[in-house]
């Protein structure tokens, strides 16, 4: 007895998958071509182009240095412009800034002591001090004793004198009793430490 190979696919489904193994094949052997051909291209082309324009791009370069050189210098003068004028206002503004001055002075008040008016005058120089000049009101001079002893306690205030403490104008009281309260006019001279 013989043995006969019996094939149950449909030969048109075999030729199919043969026709379509041979397109890829040929088409991906065409692309990896296509792009070994064009990879050389592209390789040529910048090498041949690169060299004629490195004549053309060498002028560009000098004439981009030199506007960059241009740009340095303008930027340096600009530079050494703001440290004169940094260096002019540091001898016109004192080290200790005015917010600081005032959060320390808010800090030593008392209740009962108010200023009217403040003063303060910088020095020419930077080592010069600067002079604060306070004027105000206080309920009794021991509330004004007080503030004084409080402001000569504090680092940044120097040399507290007492320029002025006169009885001034009474007030009425804050209790509304409709009696009137003596008031201790006063002005306050002192020095402010720069460092």
């Amino acid at each position: 007895m013989a043995i006969r190979e019996i094939n149950l696919i449909d030969p048109g489904i075999l030729v199919r998958r043969q026709m379509l193994q041979h397109l890829i094949f040929w088409g991906g052997g065409l692309i990896v071509a296509l792009a070994m051909i064009g990879g050389f291209y592209l390789f040529q082309a910048q090498a041949v182009l690169g060299k004629k324009s490195s004549r053309g791009s060498l002028q560009q370069v000098h004439a981009d240095l030199a506007l960059k050189i241009e740009e340095i210098n303008r930027r340096q003068a600009e530079v050494e412009n703001l440290r004169q004028q940094q260096n002019a206002l540091r001898t016109v503004i004192p080290k200790q800034p005015f917010y600081r001055i005032l959060a320390k002075l808010a800090g030593v008040m008392n209740a009962y002591t108010w200023i009217t008016q403040l003063a303060l005058d910088i020095g020419p120089g930077q080592d010069s001090g600067s002079k604060l000049q306070l004027t105000g009101l206080s309920r009794s001079n021991e509330d004004l004793g007080d503030f004084m002893n409080s402001l000569a306690d504090e680092a940044m205030f120097k040399d507290v004198v007492l320029q002025l403490a006169k009885e001034g104008a009474r007030a009425q009281s804050i209790k509304n009793s409709g009696e009137a309260m003596p008031q201790i006019q006063f002005k306050i001279e002192c020095s402010i430490d720069n460092s």
